[in-house]
């Protein structure tokens, strides 16, 4: 579900268009998000968003005679996702280090979702915005005012951690899907 992930992954980042265009010229981005999802062992449907027609016949053109990703196109879709980590707000060498904190809590998960919202076309309609509200039901919320002092160092300073970490939380708090619900 989502695999264009509300259309960030129908437009690639400035500079990175010959890494598709090399493979298949006439293959659309948003194709290689939904042959990848629907390449994944155990998929049986891929529910794709789309909104307007030319998004409908490019969707089903290619899926009516569906061919999983080949290796080339996996090795493009791994440098395209080093592009878009290029375009992320908060990027560090090592994000492994930021798990490993007092809380056992997985920092990195957080900030990286807080990321990839960001550089959505509508970063308030993301299906990240509930990977927090699930998380949260799980950890115990102190570690949302921890000092996270050594992780930024174990970064390198690459960006302040326990700033980052609020910021994620705040904006995934006030704009998740269940705040509407409750």
């Amino acid at each position: 579900m989502e695999p264009v992930k509300g259309g960030t992954l129908a437009k690639v980042p400035n500079g990175a268009e010959h890494i598709f265009q090399n493979i298949d010229s006439n293959a659309s981005p948003a194709s290689f998000a939904i042959r990848f999802s629907a390449s994944q062992e155990g998929v049986l449907v891929v529910l794709s968003g789309m909104s307007d027609l030319a998004q409908v016949k490019n969707d089903t053109s290619y899926m009516q005679d569906f061919k999983p990703l080949t290796d080339g196109e996996k090795q493009a879709l791994s440098e395209m996702k080093e592009k878009y980590q290029e375009t992320w707000k908060y990027r560090c060498s090592d994000w492994s280090a930021l798990d490993d904190n007092a809380y056992g809590v997985p920092i990195s998960g957080i900030i990286r979702a807080y990321n990839s919202m960001l550089i959505q076309p509508d970063p308030y309609f993301s299906a990240e915005l509930n990977y927090y509200r699930s998380f949260r039901s799980v950890y115990d919320c102190a570690f949302e005012t921890g000092d996270y002092t050594s992780q930024t160092e174990k970064i390198g300073g690459a960006f302040d951690v326990t700033t980052t970490l609020r910021e994620a939380v705040e904006f995934h708090s006030k704009n998740n899907y269940q705040t509407y619900m409750d």
